[in-house]
């Protein structure tokens, strides 16, 4: 944490957790879909120093308030899943 990463969303699962990391982090405009716009992001963020600083010093904070640290809401989400596929099942003709 405290060091902005840029993603190239990929095919594959190891090449999109990056870009699933920086979504629910709120930080969408990190995330490349080509080499080309992988480039386009990173340049300028590698060139502005204060962005870098704003970014480094906002990370942590916007990561432990975002949908990957909130353990009582994934609970909750998790119950209501698995309370939906019991209805359903019970719902179920023999």
């Amino acid at each position: 944490m405290g060091v902005p990463v840029v993603t190239l969303r990929g095919e594959r699962y190891a090449a999109r957790v990056g870009a699933g990391l920086l979504g629910q982090a709120g930080l969408p405009n990190l995330i490349a879909g080509s080499a080309e716009d992988y480039v386009a992001i990173a340049s300028p963020l590698a060139a502005d120093p204060v962005r870098l600083a704003s970014l480094r010093s906002s990370l942590r904070q916007r990561l432990m308030t975002s949908p990957l640290c909130d353990g009582a809401g994934f609970a909750r989400n998790m119950e209501a899943a698995y309370r939906k596929m019991w209805q359903c099942w019970c719902a179920a003709p023999e």
